[in-house]
């Protein structure tokens, strides 16, 4: 299988302004950096093509997160999609792709459908994320959100879907409004910490949210992130886990009572 996609996928790449060959392909543009990585499954007979964008943009936004391998200008092996912030990574096939269910002459027509895919699906994506950039907005609900993206991709992920202010703040409206309770925190998250009083009130009240144990596993709830969110909203100590949900309730009634 190596082998064929050596001989399908890899001159496509190529002719597309890759550079390199499996399991990594690169390639470089005054955006950034374009990674297709191959991913063999650990038993074997499997695989998935993993496609990642690194913008330049990032390297300001975070610094300690754009890989060091491309700030000092190394491409090549090292350098694989897994590097890219999760909102510019993406799989080209949902599921690993099962070669050890094809006769051996058949993988020819497999590379081939995979080569197709890539050049239909896979360039067309990461073209796409070569020209976006986050949405860029002065308000306190932007300089809240891009603060926030940072550290945490989901905020991230709001200034690149949103095109201009007004829609960043439907977005968020709309989660609000929605029934996605872990979307909602974060949306909270925001609009608290741009001065939102009902935003904050519910942060307030999830620091009551029970946690559920199942017979298989223990849902912790949403207070130790509600506590998180107000933690970071006022410039409290916050250290991850329950003992820290407590001591932010006591200082959100504290703050709660001088109003």
């Amino acid at each position: 299988m190596n082998a064929v996609l050596q001989t399908a996928l890899v001159p496509a790449a190529h002719a597309a302004g890759f550079t390199g060959t499996l399991p990594h392909l690169v390639r470089t543009t005054e955006s950034g950096l374009a990674v297709v990585s191959l991913q063999m499954e650990k038993r074997g007979g499997g695989l998935r093509l993993e496609l990642g964008f690194i913008p330049t943009w990032l390297r300001a936004l975070r610094p300690r997160a754009y890989p060091a391998r491309a700030r000092a200008g190394v491409l090549g092996p090292g350098l694989t999609a897994f590097h890219a912030p999760m909102s510019y990574r993406r799989p080209l096939t949902r599921q690993f792709v099962r070669y050890d269910e094809h006769a051996v002459n058949a993988l020819p027509s497999l590379g081939a459908r995979l080569t197709r895919l890539f050049k239909r699906v896979g360039l067309s994506w990461l073209t796409e994320r070569e020209r976006q950039v986050p949405l860029r907005d002065d308000s306190p609900l932007g300089d809240a959100v891009s603060q926030l993206s940072k550290t945490y991709d989901w905020a991230l992920d709001w200034l690149l879907s949103a095109k201009t202010a007004a829609a960043l703040r439907t977005s968020l409206a709309r989660t609000m409004a929605g029934t996605d309770v872990d979307r909602k925190m974060f949306a909270a998250w925001a609009l608290a910490k741009a001065g939102d009083i009902h935003a904050h009130a519910f942060l307030v009240t999830m620091l009551d949210d029970p946690g559920v144990q199942t017979r298989y596993r223990t849902d912790p709830g949403q207070s130790i992130r509600a506590a998180q969110a107000l933690a970071d909203v006022h410039g409290w100590r916050f250290t991850w886990g329950a003992r820290s949900v407590a001591g932010v309730k006591r200082r959100a009634a504290e703050l709660a009572a001088k109003r």
